[in-house]
């Protein structure tokens, strides 16, 4: 009996024909053009069903359907995949997994979900976040609301563009943390200082740190806001300082903290009262120049640390000079005196007249007791420094900040 043409084949293997067992492979297995009708027609009706509201499919439906449709994606053109990704940023309720996979792709296609998109949270938008991608960092940051663990993730990226972007954001809340590490990248960028001025999240303290490398136009902003008169605090404190004294300043915290509401301008020389002459060291100063031995008796008479008075008098600016001026009660006269004997030959470069300027703008507007709020802040923080007092778990305090 004469076998079949199936039989052989099944017998013959090598025989032309259909491969063997080829009618039994299964769908996964067929060879397929790069980008089939099929392939096509499925991606368009589950991008449709993806979006569809919970009233026609069930939430887990529709989560089978983005797997589904994640499986197909990497084929699929990138107009397709910005117009999916446009549609899913209107969602509230779109799914987790197709949202996050379209944020990994290209900016072009994930913009629509990380600026705007309605259904990404908090987790979300920081699971986005890497380094190696600042254009998907910009378009987080330009979200109308920015929760304080997204403005601190945005900010430890340590890009400069993304931290100024997070600080121009007016919707943008900053955690404490983040908020020092802005403070600590202003160093390197000039106009970091200007926003993080206006921050409401910015305190006393770290604004006068950040008053060292701020621009001109900063630097009046920070005085302008943050300069205190300490009324309260004197009132409310004056009176352990004669406990402290009577302890002989033995506890060096309390002695470090009482710096802060310190009332005293001038030292007094001897147990009679009668109050240092100050005039003497800022004439000396504006005739020789700066002098080490001459700062150090500024500093002893107007009850500043060492460290503290060599800053204000080599700071180029001249705004800190017009602070401790009119905080030391010198007359306006004594200030150009003094500003132009340490300026040496700076005092005759093109952009001195403009440093002047704002120096005098700063001891006219400044009020005695606003100055001397501020001095004795640069005082405590400068000198907790110079002391290296242990700090707190989190940098939050102006000797904290790396000055």
């Amino acid at each position: 009996m004469l076998a079949s043409s199936s039989e052989r084949r099944l017998q013959n293997p090598s025989q032309p024909g259909r491969k063997l067992g080829s009618d039994f492979e299964p769908p996964d297995r067929l060879p397929e053009p790069a980008i089939s009708r099929a392939r096509r027609q499925l991606i368009e009706r589950l991008c449709e069903v993806v979006v569809w509201p919970a009233t026609r499919i069930s939430v887990h439906e529709r989560d089978l359907a983005a797997d589904l449709l994640i499986s197909l994606l990497p084929s699929c053109d990138q107009p397709a995949r910005i117009r999916l990704a446009q549609r899913l940023a209107l969602l509230s309720e779109a799914s987790k997994a197709l949202q996050r996979y379209l944020c990994m792709d290209n900016l072009d296609v994930a913009a629509p979900l990380l600026s705007a998109g309605l259904g990404m949270d908090d987790a979300d938008l920081v699971d986005c976040l890497s380094p190696d991608r600042i254009g998907h960092a910009l378009a987080v940051a330009g979200r109308r609301r920015l929760a304080p663990l997204v403005s601190e993730a945005l900010i430890r990226i340590g890009e400069p563009d993304v931290t100024v972007a997070v600080l121009r954001n007016p919707g943008a809340t900053l955690s404490a943390a983040g908020l020092d590490v802005a403070l600590n990248q202003s160093r390197a960028a000039p106009e970091m200082p200007g926003l993080l001025a206006q921050r409401p999240e910015l305190r006393p303290s770290q604004a006068l740190t950040m008053f060292w490398w701020a621009s001109r136009p900063a630097r009046l902003a920070i005085l302008k806001r943050f300069a205190v008169d300490r009324s309260v605090l004197i009132g409310e404190l004056g009176d352990i300082f004669l406990t402290a004294a009577a302890e002989r300043w033995g506890d060096p915290g309390a002695r470090q903290a009482l710096l802060l509401v310190e009332r005293r301008q001038r030292t007094r020389t001897d147990s009679g009262g009668q109050i240092a002459q100050l005039e003497v060291p800022i004439a000396r100063l504006a005739s020789n120049g700066f002098d080490p031995a001459w700062i150090a008796e500024v500093a002893h008479q107007t009850s500043l640390r060492a460290v503290t008075a060599v800053k204000i008098f080599k700071d180029p600016g001249g705004e800190a000079l017009a602070v401790f001026a009119k905080a030391s009660s010198l007359r306006r006269l004594q200030l150009e005196a003094l500003w132009q004997g340490l300026q040496g030959d700076l005092a005759f470069s093109q952009n001195a007249p403009a440093r002047k300027e704002q120096m005098l703008l700063v001891f006219d507007t400044l009020s005695t007791a606003k100055a001397q709020g501020v001095l004795r802040v640069w005082n405590w923080g400068l000198g907790a420094a110079a002391e290296a007092t242990p700090p707190p778990p989190r940098a939050s305090r102006l000797h904290d900040l790396d000055l």
